[in-house]
C-alpha cells in the first residue's frame, strides 16, 4: 500500500541517518584513539562524555515533545515550530554558559589535565547541537525523512571529513573538539536551508504547550543520558589509582560496547509509531504482535553480538583500536553485555512504556536506575577499579533492564516469543563454537566473523527466525506455537508522549 511504503521509506531514510552517526562516532573513535595514545585518549573520553550528558540533559523532552506537536498540526503550525525553536535557544545557552562557568570546578573533580580549556572549548558546542536536535524534530513532525536524514549525513559526514583533515598535521584533543562544533554548526544549516530563516524568528509566549508534553519524557531521556555515561565519570572521579592507560582501553572499549545502541534508535523510530497507530486504531492484538517483533529482532542482532564480542574481545581490541588496547579485552566483554545489550533492551522497553501511554511508568523507572548506578559504580571502582566500574554498569543495566521488562510485560503484554528465542540461542552456540575452534587474528579475524555470520543467517533462515527478522517472505516465517496470534493484554489506548 502506499502508505506503507511510505512508511518503509521513511524508516529507511532515518535508519541511513542513524547509521551514519554512529559510523561517524565509531570512526571517531578509531582515528582519536591511534593518534592520541592510551592516555590522551582517556582525558578526551571524559571530556567529551561530560560535553555529551550536558547536551544529553539539555534535551529536556522538547525535540520529542515537538515532533509530535507539530505532526499533530500536520506541519502547519509556523508559531508553534518558532516556540519551540525559540525555547531550545534559551535553554542551550543557559547549558553552554553552565557548562563554561563550571569548566574549572570539573576539571578538577574529575581529574582533568588542563581541563577548564578543554571543556570551555567544548561548551561552545552545546548551543548549535540544541538547534540542530530542535530543527530535526521539526522536520520529523512534518515526517520529512529526507531532511532529518540529510542532516544526520550531514553532521556525520562533517565530522569525519575534518578529523581526516586534521589528521595529518596532528590530531588534538582541541582539534577533535573544533570538528564537533563544526558538524552540529553543518548539520543546523542542512536543516534550516529545508525549514527556511522564518523559523529562527523568536516567540517568547505559548511554551506551556510544549512543556507539558515534555515533562515526563524530560526525566527518562535526562536519566538515561546521564545513565550511559556515568561509568566513565565514576572511572575517573573515583578511580585515582586507575593508570591512565587502563583508562584509555576502558574508553576504547566503552566506545566498541556502545555500537549496538544504534538498534535503540532504530527500534524505537519504528516500534513508537507502530504501537502507537495500532493503539489509536484500537487493534491491540497487532499492537503485541508489533512488540514481540521487535523484541525478536533485537534479541537475534544482541545475542550473537555479546557472543562474539566476548569470545574475540581482545581480537577485536587490536584490530581496530591496535594492539595497546588489547589488554582492555575484559572490560569490553563486560561493558558489552551492560552498555550493548541491557541498556539498548532499556532504552527501547521506555519507548514501548511511552508508546503505550504509560509515559510516567518510563520517567520513574529511568531515574531508578541512575540512582542504582550512583550506587555501584563508585563502589566498584573504588574496590576494583576499572574492571570494577565495568562490573558496576552490569549491575545498573540488569536493574534498569529488568524492571523495565517487568513494566512493560505487566503494562502492556508479552515480550517475547519463547521458541524464536530458543532457535536465536542455538544458533548463537554454533556461531560461538565456530569462533573457538577457528581462531583468528588481525584481518583474518574478519574473514573468521563473516563465516560465523553466514552460518548463523543461514541458521536463522532454516529456523524460521528469519521471517519477522529480515522481513522475508511468509515461508521463511515459523509455523506453529510461536506464529500463533497474540492473545490482546490490557493496554492504555492514549497516544504516546513522544
Amino acid at each position: 500500500m502506499p502508505a506503507a511504503d511510505a512508511t518503509l521509506r521513511g524508516a529507511a531514510l532515518v535508519t541511513a541517518g542513524q547509521l551514519a552517526l554512529a559510523a561517524a562516532g565509531f570512526l571517531a573513535a578509531l582515528l582519536l584513539a591511534r593518534e592520541l595514545g592510551p592516555v590522551a585518549y582517556g582525558v578526551w573520553g571524559i571530556v567529551y562524555a561530560i560535553l555529551v550528558g550536558v547536551e544529553q540533559i539539555g534535551r529536556l523532552g522538547i525535540p520529542q515533545a515537538t515532533s509530535r506537536l507539530v505532526a499533530e498540526a500536520d506541519g502547519s503550525d509556523a508559531v508553534l515550530e518558532r516556540r519551540a525553536l525559540t525555547l531550545m535557544v534559551l535553554v542551550f545557552a543557559a547549558l553552554g554558559l553552565a557548562l563554561w562557568l563550571a569548566a574549572p570546578w570539573l576539571a578538577r573533580v574529575f581529574a582533568i589535565p588542563d581541563g577548564t580549556r578543554l571543556l570551555r572549548i567544548a561548551s561552545l558546542d552545546v548551543l548549535p547541537f540544541g538547534l540542530l536536535a530542535v530543527t530535526v524534530a521539526i522536520v520529523n513532525g512534518r515526517r520529512d525523512f529526507l531532511a532529518e536524514g540529510l542532516a544526520n549525513l550531514v553532521y556525520a559526514g562533517t565530522r569525519i571529513a575534518g578529523l581526516l583533515l586534521v589528521a595529518p598535521f596532528g590530531l588534538t584533543i582541541e582539534a577533535a573538539l573544533v570538528v564537533t562544533i563544526l558538524s552540529s554548526l553543518a548539520g543546523c544549516l542542512a536543516t534550516l536551508a529545508r525549514l527556511g530563516p522564518g523559523v529562527l524568528r523568536p516567540r517568547l509566549d505559548g511554551f506551556r504547550p510544549i512543556l507539558r508534553v515534555a515533562a515526563p519524557v524530560a526525566v527518562a531521556w535526562a536519566a538515561a543520558g546521564l545513565l550511559s555515561n556515568l561509568d566513565l565519570w565514576a572511572l575517573n572521579a573515583f578511580g585515582a589509582a586507575v593508570a591512565g592507560e587502563v583508562k584509555g582501553w576502558y574508553t576504547a572499549a566503552l566506545n566498541l560496547a556502545r555500537l549496538p545502541n544504534l538498534l535503540a534508535f532504530v527500534a524505537t523510530s519504528i516500534l513508537v509509531p507502530t504501537i502507537a497507530r495500532a493503539l489509536g486504531a484500537g487493534d491491540r492484538a497487532a499492537a503485541l504482535r508489533a512488540l514481540r517483533g521487535g523484541t525478536t529482532v533485537l534479541l537475534a542482532v544482541l545475542v550473537p553480538t555479546l557472543a562474539v564480542g566476548t569470545i574475540e574481545a581482545r581480537g577485536l581490541l587490536a584490530l581496530l583500536f591496535s594492539e595497546a588496547y588489547a589488554d582492555g579485552a575484559p572490560l569490553l566483554a563486560i561493558l558489552l553485555a551492560a552498555h550493548g545489550v541491557l541498556y539498548t533492551g532499556f532504552v527501547t522497553l521506555g519507548s514501548v512504556l511511552l508508546a503505550a501511554g504509560h509515559e510516567r511508568i518510563s520517567a520513574s523507572i529511568a531515574p531508578a536506575a541512575a540512582a542504582a548506578a550512583l550506587l555501584f559504580l563508585p563502589i566498584g571502582t573504588m574496590l576494583a577499579g576499572a574492571l570494577g566500574t565495568a562490573l558496576g554498569a552490569l549491575a545498573t543495566g540488569l536493574v534498569a533492564c529488568g524492571v523495565s521488562a517487568w513494566a512493560v510485560r505487566r503494562l502492556v503484554g508479552p515480550l517475547l516469543d519463547l521458541g524464536a528465542l530458543t532457535r536465536i540461542l542455538l544458533a548463537t552456540a554454533l556461531l560461538g563454537a565456530i569462533l573457538l575452534l577457528l581462531p583468528g587474528r588481525g584481518f583474518w579475524l574478519l574473514g573468521e566473523l563473516a563465516l560465523a555470520g553466514i552460518v548463523y543467517l543461514a541458521l536463522l533462515v532454516a529456523s524460521g527466525v528469519a521471517g519477522p527478522v529480515l522481513g522475508l517472505p511468509d515461508r521463511f516465517r515459523p509455523t506453529g506455537a510461536s506464529a500463533a496470534p497474540v492473545r490482546a493484554a490490557p493496554m492504555d489506548a492514549r497516544p504516546p508522549s513522544v
